[in-house]
């Protein structure tokens, strides 16, 4: 419900008095006054389900338990958060979530980054007094992207939410009732057979280890450790940033440069810039937008940052499939390119090791080797490599030149390349001698309103580019 923005509401939670706008959740309003409510399911920017029940508390002395996720403030009311009846509701509930949770906390993808691992330590929960049911459910790899492990799903919702109500994909929901209640795909399907973009919103709203990127940092050192591959490597210009974010760095003590001695010391042979690859995928589109406007289409030409797109085109938009043309981002650019450029001694494609660093999981969609974050983190962990003694180093140069003096290829390179995180973006350039527009869309919500515009002939956009997020664009 929305905050009635002339009314506010008094209340005291725990003995502290608070004001907030009317409307305000308790579980909101304890937060104004740093009051710790547990909640597995709530989590900002999506609906609130109440599912978990963790944030329980007590209204006036009431005896029937309210879920704070999802109970306005009223006036004069007396919340608290802490009796002792509430905190062994929270272990007991707890409890029954371990009961069927793997025990497998110093492999998982999670561990000390858990919000289950956390509460469960905060409220001094070390086993569970339930037996265990069912049997264990096997991982599933989809894309070499996106891992589910549901055996270690706590039914909080949040992924199914983000997929359905916030990115309006449709990859993953809920499905039975009661004891049978859990999160699964369309009809079971793995997540590639389905309408999965591979966003990665999933990943990043997941309490838990049941949804994560797929790991590629010990194929990454396997492939480092055959002496006859020649690996090369690229960066995203926010990698620097990302990765200090993930370490725990302060910002700026990680540089690009620093990487670049990192990805040496590890045993690549070249590292580049990904500004040079993003380029070349552009100048791609420019060629294919050119021909497009010969022909005259009504339809727009729509492009994305990766090819995980496709899947939703092909699943609910199968007659504008034909203006996806299939044109690479940067990080397919920088395998073609560098795999089919002369090595060192001689050396053949199939002994070239191409790896993309980069913050952003849909670039591992359609490709060989890209490791996030905490990938390069772990993988330098295991080599013993501290990132921030590393020195400064520059880029290599790859052989490819881009016609900077081409006009179109500036004007459509200014534009796709604009900051801003808008949800539409328009931006008009003069392109082989006409005045076209060029569209630039943040969000798979967003796009899919444009999609629908298309396919009603309301879109008078020569190009359409669909960004996941709008944080990064196509260079991140």
């Amino acid at each position: 419900m929305e905050h009635h923005q002339n009314k506010t509401v008094s209340l005291t939670i725990d003995g502290f008095p608070v004001t907030v706008p009317s409307g305000t959740t308790i579980l909101e309003a304890a937060k104004k006054i740093n009051v710790n409510i547990p909640t597995l399911c709530q989590y900002h920017e999506l609906c609130k389900p109440a599912l978990c029940r963790l944030c329980v508390v007590e209204c006036d002395g009431r005896g029937k338990l309210m879920a704070a996720c999802a109970t306005e403030v009223s006036e004069g009311v007396k919340v608290e958060t802490n009796t002792f009846r509430i905190l062994n509701i929270r272990k007991t509930i707890l409890e029954l979530l371990l009961a069927n949770h793997p025990d497998e906390c110093l492999s998982c993808v999670k561990n000390q980054n858990c919000e289950l691992q956390k509460f469960a330590i905060i409220y001094g929960v070390r086993g569970s007094a339930y037996r265990h049911v069912g049997k264990p459910k096997p991982r599933k790899v989809s894309a070499e992207t996106i891992t589910l492990d549901m055996g270690k799903c706590v039914k909080c919702g949040r992924c199914a939410e983000v997929c359905q109500e916030y990115q309006k994909v449709g990859a993953i929901n809920s499905a039975y009732r009661s004891n049978d209640y859990r999160i699964s795909t369309p009809y079971a399907r793995d997540l590639n057979d389905g309408p999965c973009v591979f966003c990665g919103k999933c990943v990043s709203v997941c309490p838990v280890g049941a949804v994560y990127h797929h790991d590629q940092s010990a194929e990454v050192r396997a492939e480092l450790d055959r002496s006859e591959q020649y690996a090369a490597a690229q960066i995203s210009p926010t990698a620097a940033q990302a990765l200090a974010a993930a370490a725990g760095f302060p910002e700026g003590s990680i540089t690009t440069g620093k990487i670049i001695s990192a990805l040496k010391t590890l045993g690549f042979k070249k590292v580049y810039d990904t500004d040079v690859f993003a380029d070349l995928a552009i100048q791609e589109k420019a060629r294919i937008l050119a021909e497009h406007l010969k022909k005259k289409n009504k339809n727009p030409v729509i492009t994305s940052c990766t090819p995980g797109w496709m899947n939703l085109l092909k699943n609910a938009y199968p007659d504008l499939i034909d203006n996806h043309p299939s044109c690479k981002n940067y990080v397919q650019t920088f395998n073609s390119v560098i795999r089919n450029q002369p090595g060192e001694a001689g050396t053949t494609p199939e002994k070239i090791t191409t790896v993309s660093v980069t913050p952003c999981l849909a670039k591992k969609y359609g490709a060989k080797y890209t490791l996030i974050p905490a990938e390069f983190l772990q993988l330098l962990f295991t080599k013993g490599i501290e990132i921030r003694n590393q020195p400064e180093s520059s880029f290599g140069i790859p052989e490819q030149k881009l016609p900077d003096t081409d006009q179109s290829f500036v004007s459509l390179k200014s534009a796709l390349n604009a900051k801003n995180h808008e949800k539409f973006n328009e931006h008009e350039i003069n392109f082989e001698g006409a005045k076209i527009k060029i569209l630039v869309v943040n969000g798979i919500a967003n796009a899919r309103k444009i999609m629908d515009s298309i396919r009603e002939g309301k879109c008078d956009a020569a190009l359409v580019d669909v960004r996941y997020c709008g944080e990064c664009g196509d260079r991140c």
